[in-house]
């Protein structure tokens, strides 16, 4: 019986989701938002920037940022806007005369929010 307690234990551990802290969610949220004060192409490299440091501070190692949209891939309702958002920050990132516009940005933004929203 405690064996099979213990078993349960460590089960349920392993299992269990883990959830984004609310004041890490709360200033996460609040830092996205401000990058619509900046150009759009340093915004999505901030918003993603931040998206990426709340998703780290979930897990316990070090990951890459497609490893951390991969992972949590399954809990987003957006997957496909958040793989965006991704792709297009490595472009900004990666190559050169990449123009993001206003509304780029702001899909981004948006994508983002929505997806850290369902890590609560």
């Amino acid at each position: 019986m405690i064996l099979g307690f213990g078993l349960w234990i460590l089960w349920r551990a392993k299992t269990k989701q883990v959830v984004l802290d609310a004041k890490v969610l709360s200033q996460t949220l609040r830092s996205i938002v401000a990058t619509n004060q900046l150009d759009p192409e340093h915004a999505v490299l901030m918003a993603h920037k931040h998206f990426i440091a709340a998703l780290q501070s979930m897990v316990s190692d070090k990951q890459k940022a497609a490893e951390l949209v991969t992972k949590f891939a399954d809990r987003f309702p957006n997957t496909k806007a958040v793989w965006r958002a991704h792709n297009l920050r490595n472009r900004v990132a990666h190559e050169t005369k990449v123009k993001v516009s206003p509304a780029q940005a702001e899909a981004v933004r948006k994508a983002l929010i929505r997806a850290l929203k369902a890590l609560r």
